[in-house]
């Protein structure tokens, strides 16, 4: 059987990959989804746990299934007070084309926290921010990482987009929004496979892509990663987890 296949592009950003007949080829790409139902976290996830005061990750049972991760009650340093939830392997990178996640999450409180959402190079076993904010400016734990950061550690407290290429960290591109503490957003990360990242609040993009914001060749993993920036235990909830990038 051959397949004509045509690629669509909807509102939104999804991609599918029409074969002949109209039907949906999943064979093209390579997909992650998971609405957290059931009483564990799916083998799959591997959630990094800080070493701090309260910090969990686990289940939080509740109508369409949800994850939540909750840091520490301290504050100390990101290795006490982080906490995230992400796939258990480096498996996707940029340069295999076509690569995006997706979540959709809630901050209980908007103050004194970072969270970030996207790729990076570490698994969450290691206890690291992948991209934060000092003052004005992105820094890093990852070598390579891309994605959307909250931090009201920096000096304008708004999503903003961005990455770290090789230790060299890219310029944050602010959003003009901020997130609504208790309330859902979803966010969206689009990588190019030239090292681009684009991200999107609620369907809107943030600015322009912002170009060399990972390396292309290095392998990632999707992630979300919270941490509680004054003596204030931070919780998220997560609602649900989409990747995907082109079949190698």
């Amino acid at each position: 059987m051959s397949y004509s296949a045509k690629v669509y592009r909807k509102q939104g950003g999804d991609e599918m990959v029409v074969a002949a007949g109209g039907r949906i080829n999943k064979t093209a790409v390579v997909e992650y989804f998971t609405d957290f139902l059931g009483d564990a976290l799916e083998d799959e996830l591997l959630a990094g746990v800080g070493s701090g005061t309260g910090n969990a990750v686990a289940i939080s049972i509740g109508a369409g299934g949800r994850a939540e991760i909750k840091t520490s009650s301290a504050d100390a340093a990101i290795g006490a007070n982080g906490s995230s939830l992400g796939l258990g392997a480096l498996n996707w990178r940029a340069d295999q084309g076509g690569l995006w996640m997706e979540t959709r999450l809630q901050i209980d409180a908007i103050t004194d926290v970072m969270v970030f959402a996207g790729f990076t190079d570490t698994l969450g076993s290691t206890v690291e921010a992948p991209l934060f904010l000092v003052a004005a400016d992105f820094d890093s734990d990852a070598t390579n990482a891309c994605g959307i950061v909250f931090d009201t550690d920096g000096t304008t407290d708004q999503w903003c987009h961005g990455g770290v290429k090789a230790d060299v960290d890219t310029v944050p591109d602010y959003s003009g929004t901020a997130p609504v503490a208790a309330t859902y957003v979803t966010l969206r990360v689009e990588v190019s496979a030239a090292g681009s990242v684009q991200g999107f609040i609620d369907g809107v993009a943030i600015g322009a892509p912002v170009a060399d914001a990972v390396t292309v060749t290095t392998p990632l993993v999707p992630i979300v990663f919270v941490a509680n920036r004054g003596a204030a235990v931070r919780n998220v909830l997560v609602d649900y987890l989409l990747v995907q990038g082109d079949r190698a």
